[in-house]
């Protein structure tokens, strides 16, 4: 049986003095099952509400500034009722409502028992308000649900903590916020086979800040996945780490338009783990996003992809992607002035596309282990540099550098190196337009080809070859006056083509 406390604004509370309204405080504690709590206060109030049962409820309406709501939910029933989600007699529900400044609202939710969800929603209009979200979940088996939303208008702060152990399935946080911080933080751990998952979604509007940390211990782990929404300058913070045996996937994606900052951070440190996602779109001034991917396990395991792309648009961009193994895929794309651009590979199958669009770029990718790297390098802008550096007993290499529109004084740098692993088919391309530029390129291993063009005047190319075997090929054109090329090759069989002056007609 439900037991209802009302605690609020009656008709005599009505006709009493503002200063009387403004020290209203209620405190109900509810012990049993199916209990529901509601209080609605007008003015400086607080309100205390503390339910020890299964299938409680509580709702908390506030008007006016310093408020304060505090709820406390436990239910440390090891009972399974099968929670239904939205049916209040089988989820412990929390609901706030505070319109005003100053005010502050806690909600905490513990619960012992299997198959439950937890329910907590807290709703804030005005400035300089907190909301503050623990949710906990202790198996056994805990299989139900765990969601969390906070709203806020106005400059305020949401901290949302969401806890399982022995399962603690399907977290799942929500924050909409106008120039707030929102901190996210999510974490279970499981080897009951429940294979837990997290999930949070930020949306916000002016200048806020969000940060969102999920961690899932245990084999067979669920996925992770963040958004990230804001407008008008902003910063994110993503980190992601899961620990066991066949974890699945995690993704972030973080969507920026202003002076805004984004860091993503994702490690698996288990075997056969699955996919990393990182996806950071920014529009504005400023930008800057660094991706980090890993995973702590040996290459002879069947780990699969490590995807980041971080596409730019405006004015001192910066991206700095750094990823592990396995199989990798960095895309970078810059349109603006002073962007840079810093990709860091190790691992197989390995693949770099970085685009820069602007003046004063700079790309610089290194990809440290071995087999089917490949890198492709386009800047169209001034006072480009590009540096690519491939070795460690590289396989199948391929590093395309091209400088052309709008460029001159630049310098590419492609250093090619493989041979324990052999075979090491690497190829080397760099293209410049423009005028006093300078191409280098240095290759060691098996029938390396390299190929150096230069369309403009007093340009340089240095091209060295060292191979084991025979068929170095080393290729330069350029196409104007006061240029210089030399080409060193060492080995059996090389050929080197020179072609200055004039293009062919």
């Amino acid at each position: 049986m439900k037991k209802y406390v009302y605690t609020g604004v009656s008709a005599v509370a009505l006709c009493m003095s503002a200063s009387a309204l403004a020290q209203s405080t209620s405190t109900v504690n509810q012990t049993g099952n199916g209990n529901s709590a509601n209080v609605g206060q007008i003015g400086s109030n607080t309100s205390e509400i503390d339910q020890i049962a299964n299938d409680a409820l509580a709702s908390v309406s506030q008007e006016g500034s310093n408020n304060s709501s505090d709820i406390d939910q436990n239910d440390n029933s090891t009972s399974n009722h099968g929670g239904t989600t939205g049916v209040p007699d089988f989820d412990p529900e929390a609901l706030v409502s505070q319109n005003g400044t100053d005010n502050t609202s806690v909600i905490t939710q513990d619960i012992a028992a299997g198959s439950f969800n937890q329910i907590a929603l807290v709703e804030q209009s005005g400035a300089s308000n907190t909301a503050t979200i623990d949710q906990n979940s202790d198996g056994p088996g805990y299989t139900g649900g765990l969601r969390a939303e906070v709203r806020q208008t106005g400059t305020s702060d949401a901290d949302v903590m969401q806890t399982g152990t022995n399962g603690g399935k399907n977290m799942r946080a929500f924050v909409n916020q106008d120039s707030s911080t929102a901190i996210v933080t999510q974490s279970a751990s499981d080897n009951s086979g429940v294979n837990p998952s997290a999930l949070a979604d930020i949306d916000q509007f002016g200048g806020s800040s969000a940060t969102v940390t999920q961690t899932l211990t245990g084999d067979m782990t669920g996925d992770l996945f963040a958004d990230i929404d804001q407008d008008n300058g902003a910063t994110a913070d993503v980190m992601q780490t899961a620990n066991g045996v066949g974890s699945r996937t995690m993704d972030a994606i973080v969507n920026q338009n202003g002076a805004s900052s984004a860091t993503v951070t994702q490690n698996f440190d288990n075997d056969g783990a699955n996919t990393f996602l990182a996806t950071v779109t920014q529009t504005g001034d400023m930008n800057t996003a660094l991706v980090n991917q890993d995973d702590k396990d040996p290459t002879s395991q069947a780990d699969s992809n490590l995807t980041a792309t971080v596409i730019q648009t405006g004015t001192s961009n910066l991206a700095d992607i750094d990823q592990d193994n396995k199989g990798a895929t960095a895309n970078v794309s810059q349109t603006g002035a002073s962007n840079q651009a810093f990709v860091a590979q190790d691992g197989a199958g390995l693949l770099t596309d970085v685009l820069q669009i602007g003046s004063s770029n700079q790309a610089n990718v290194s990809q440290l282990g071995g087999l089917n790297s490949s890198a492709d390098i386009d800047q169209l802008g001034d006072a480009s540099f590009a540096n690519v550096t491939q070795n460690s007993s590289a396989r199948n290499d391929s590093a395309v550098v091209r400088q052309l529109i709008g460029t001159s004084g630049n310098t590419a740098n492609i250093n090619q190196s493989g041979l324990a692993g052999s075979p090491s088919f690497s190829t080397a391309t760099i293209e410049q337009g423009g005028f006093t530029s300078t191409s280098t390129i240095n290759q060691s291993g098996v029938s390396n080809d390299a190929f150096s063009g230069q369309y403009g005047s007093n340009n340089t190319s240095l091209i060295t070859q060292f191979g084991v075997g025979a068929g170095n090929s080393a290729t330069v054109n350029q196409y104007s006056d006061g240029n210089g090329s030399t080409v060193t090759q060492s080995g059996d069989g090389n050929s080197a083509t020179v072609t200055q002056g004039l293009a062919p007609s």
